[in-house]
């Protein structure tokens, strides 16, 4: 597990209480599955996905 894959996984326990959580998970599980190329861009995915939950 690298990296990237630890903040995602991070990401989705503290979501895990969003409205959104079971999207959310299943989106980062499309990630996982898919091109390793679609990896550099999950942090900034991430970031606005917390964003929005927050409210921010």
């Amino acid at each position: 597990m690298n990296f990237v894959h630890q903040e995602i996984f991070y990401s989705i326990k503290i979501l895990s209480k969003a409205k959104r959580s079971k999207q959310i998970s299943m989106d980062f599980n499309q990630l996982l599955t898919n091109d390793a190329k679609l990896l550099p861009n999950s942090k900034t995915y991430l970031n606005n996905i917390k964003n929005e939950e927050l409210g921010k």
